[in-house]
């Protein structure tokens, strides 16, 4: 809360922030004015080697390498806070995997029409909103040498569970 308060108060009071925020304002300026804690001082230090090694990767090291490189100057520390300080500062290590992209339609062509209006509510006497009906037609050869046979089959399908 105290950060939120430092930086914001060129817009608003302090005193006003505290007690909406419902803190101090003594608690606030206790806070401004502690030194770091060691562990922030040690963050800090850190956090410049952890730059140095990223740019003498040429920017391409990331949490694992980075770690491992740690590890090898005898450095130790936990990959969780090497990624925290990592996202901290802004940095980001090069992936070589490609990038993934979906299908998609161009803007020229034209959807295919909705025949059925998208209504797939199962009607009938013994109506249950929990199932849906479909038919599947099936190709199944009468023999290596006769045309294939045509047979529908009918599955019941329970939406909720999602399951055949």
């Amino acid at each position: 809360l105290f950060e939120f308060v430092r930086a914001n108060q060129a817009h608003c009071p302090i005193a006003t922030m505290c007690r909406l925020l419902d803190v101090s304002a003594s608690g606030y300026y206790a806070w401004r004015d502690r030194p770091p804690s060691a562990r922030e001082q040690a963050d800090a230090l850190l956090e410049q080697r952890i730059r140095a090694i990223h740019e003498h990767s040429r920017e391409t090291y990331g949490v694992p390498r980075i770690h491992a490189e740690l590890a090898e100057e005898g450095i130790r520390v936990g990959r969780k806070r090497i990624a925290r300080l990592i996202r901290r500062a802004g940095l980001q290590g090069a992936s070589r995997r490609k990038r993934f992209r979906t299908t998609q339609r161009a803007k020229e062509a034209r959807p295919a029409l909705d025949l059925v209006e998208r209504d797939f509510v199962a009607g009938g006497p013994e109506y249950n909103p929990q199932r849906r009906h479909s038919r599947s037609a099936t190709s199944v050869p009468r023999s290596s040498s006769a045309e294939p046979r045509t047979h529908a089959t009918h599955r019941t399908l329970r939406v909720s569970a999602g399951v055949d």
